[in-house]
């Protein structure tokens, strides 16, 4: 795979800036030009006298530091925070950072534009770009809109969550349009929330997991493997996505895919929205089990079918292997199936909880689930 490199010429540009020196007043009252300075940690600051030369470490006791208040606030709170132990680099002077953008066919090898993706004004104005993953030789290629926040990222950036939202049943197919939760993007815009959409869409020969029908019509869950196999790729050529922050929702035919997805690859997704649409018949357990929230009505038949609660049954499923992982579960009466899904994302806590869910173990697939529901 081609690693997304910072200096590589296709995908970043450096500011032409000429940088000026940092003066800052020494204990001794002298004011001293340094060409840079690049981190301050508990013992002083990491930083270059002069152009070209070699870096030294000055401790704090040599400068005036009730100077630095005023004149450099940003140096000043860095040694507040140093006294408590803690190092901020600074990359002041001819330290200035690379300035990053990217495009995702660019980064990826497998990744391509889809240029007979659906154009749609709504998507364009929203920035959600059509590729296409063209993975494992599959006979169709994954189709998804991707997007980026509106901003350049900078090497040393903090790192940013990544949502992945599965579509129901009606809107498969090819066209790349079909699959797109514009209201999604616009929600998370209206919210300020900073994130990286990826939004699949599975061939209608297809489904999110291997699915058989009452009626004995098999559909195989190919896009469900290309869904994780596409992630791993993203994690490793995107430096600026948080792979511990990478989160899961899905309406109907996807939230009842998602339950499939994250027991078959335990630590992939940091939390789980399931938005009218779900499952207990998968393997869960408490190695594999992940922040959930449930979004469903009373009053939808989807969720109520031959006398079964879908949504009960989930929860009873969830609740024995949950531990202290959290559960939360929002009912309504008379969303209905579709209803639903726009209450869900207007819901002012949703996005609240979803970003501060965070998962600091190794991903690691489950090849046994991975074989049983999606080939």
């Amino acid at each position: 795979m081609k690693r997304f490199l910072f200096f590589s010429a296709l995908l970043c540009f450096t500011s032409i800036l000429v940088a000026e020196p940092v003066q800052i007043k020494g204990s001794n009252g002298r004011v001293i030009p340094f060409d840079g300075i690049r981190e301050a940690v508990p013992q002083g600051l990491w930083l270059r006298v002069k152009e070209g030369g070699d870096e030294v470490a000055i401790p704090w006791s040599k400068f005036d530091l009730e100077s630095l208040k005023t004149a450099h606030p940003v140096i000043h709170e860095a040694y507040v925070k140093a006294q408590a132990g803690e190092s901020t680099v600074l990359e002041l002077g001819s330290y200035e950072r690379v300035v990053v953008t990217f495009a995702i066919d660019a980064a990826l090898e497998k990744v391509s534009p889809h240029t007979e993706a659906k154009s749609h004004p709504a998507a364009e104005e929203l920035n959600l770009k059509p590729y296409l993953f063209n993975s494992g030789g599959e006979d169709h290629p994954l189709p998804f809109r991707f997007f980026a926040p509106d901003r350049e990222f900078r090497e040393g950036d903090e790192k940013i969550p990544l949502i992945v939202w599965l579509h129901g049943a009606g809107s498969g197919g090819d066209d790349n349009f079909k699959n797109t939760n514009l209201n999604l993007a616009r929600k998370l815009a209206e919210q300020e929330k900073e994130a990286f959409l990826v939004i699949p869409q599975f061939n209608d020969e297809y489904n999110w997991w291997t699915y058989v029908s009452e009626n004995g019509t098999a559909k195989k869950g190919v896009p469900g493997r290309q869904i994780l196999d596409l992630l791993d790729e993203i994690c490793e050529g995107i430096p600026a996505v948080d792979p511990g922050r990478i989160y899961i929702m899905g309406m109907s035919q996807g939230g009842f895919g998602i339950p499939y997805l994250a027991t078959a690859y335990p630590n992939r997704f940091a939390a789980q929205v399931l938005i009218a649409g779900m499952t207990w018949t998968v393997p869960w357990s408490s190695k594999n089990y992940i922040p959930t929230y449930l979004f469903y009505s009373k009053d939808d038949p989807i969720m109520n079918q031959n006398g079964t609660d879908y949504a009960a049954k989930m929860i009873t499923a969830l609740q024995a292997v949950c531990g202290t992982r959290e559960i939360k579960a929002m009912v309504y009466e008379d969303a209905g199936h579709v209803g639903t899904l726009g209450r869900a994302l207007d819901d002012p806590g949703l996005f609240d909880w979803l970003f501060v869910q965070k998962n600091a173990e190794t991903p690691k697939r489950d090849e046994a689930v991975l074989s049983k529901h999606f080939d």
